[in-house]
């Protein structure tokens, strides 16, 4: 099966795409970095509440992700690992930003999102009370999925959505910072992920030096060392020291004549 989707992903798009089976043409993510989601559309929330997410930013980050509550499988995989990932992170971390799932399935109801917001609440910490749980109309949901070019399929014979995996993280001011593709995250990317979408003044000196040596990379979906970036530390590090060790060798000689 990986050798089949390695094939496919280093053919022409064309190609691939008639290799696709019919219900997945079409389905995917078109990654929009930088570009503002749509913030004034509503929804409800769990409490049935008309919220819309430029409400919910509150100078922080949020990470947006899509799924549908009545999913199977696929969503349930996401949400769990997400969850096991949040409950690794220092609550230092995990204050600074807060999180929003949405429902891309207009069927899904007020009581559908507030029996998942019970789930993934129920016996954990105070961080996940700010994890929002929300529904809306065909329309309103299209204006955001197609803001962060999310694309799903309804197939009819089975009644579910065939549609990627992906956490959106959405900067203060709405616009997209990053996306992070998959079913697993690890608590050191969602860190970093974070780290990029908050404002730069409330980054420590040491975050910024992580922000500085890392580097997303796409094929991972993780964050790796950048080697210009450790070169150039580096190299600053050496010439430090050679310019100490210049000192001390100099005023030794002083003291000797």
């Amino acid at each position: 099966m990986g050798v089949f989707i390695l094939i496919i992903a280093t053919i022409t798009p064309v190609v691939a795409k008639e290799m696709l089976p019919q219900n997945l043409v079409g389905v995917g993510i078109e990654e929009k970095l930088g570009l503002p989601v749509s913030v004034n559309t509503p929804f409800k929330n769990a409490s049935g509440q008309t919220v819309t997410l430029g409400s919910m930013l509150n100078n922080k980050p949020i990470i947006l992700n899509l799924v549908y509550f009545n999913c199977p499988m696929l969503c349930q995989m996401v949400l769990t690992s997400f969850h096991d990932s949040l409950s690794k992170l220092p609550f230092t971390v995990r204050d600074r930003f807060d999180i929003v799932s949405l429902s891309f399935d207009p069927n899904d109801t007020v009581q559908t999102a507030a029996a998942f917001k019970e789930k993934y609440h129920g016996e954990n910490n105070k961080s996940d009370q700010k994890w929002s749980f929300l529904t809306g109309t065909k329309t309103n949901i299209k204006a955001l999925t197609d803001s962060v070019g999310f694309t799903y399929k309804l197939d009819p014979k089975t009644g579910e959505y065939a549609h990627s995996a992906a956490l959106v993280v959405l900067n203060q001011d709405g616009n997209i910072s990053r996306y992070i593709r998959g079913i697993e995250y690890k608590p050191f990317t969602l860190k970093m992920a974070i780290l990029e979408a908050i404002d730069n003044k409330t980054v420590s000196t040491i975050e910024k030096g992580l922000l500085y040596c890392y580097t997303f990379d796409s094929s991972s979906n993780s964050y790796a060392l950048e080697a210009m970036s450790i070169m150039r530390v580096g190299g600053a590090v050496t010439v430090f020291v050679l310019l100490i060790l210049f000192v001390i060798l100099n005023r030794k000689r002083n003291r000797t004549i």
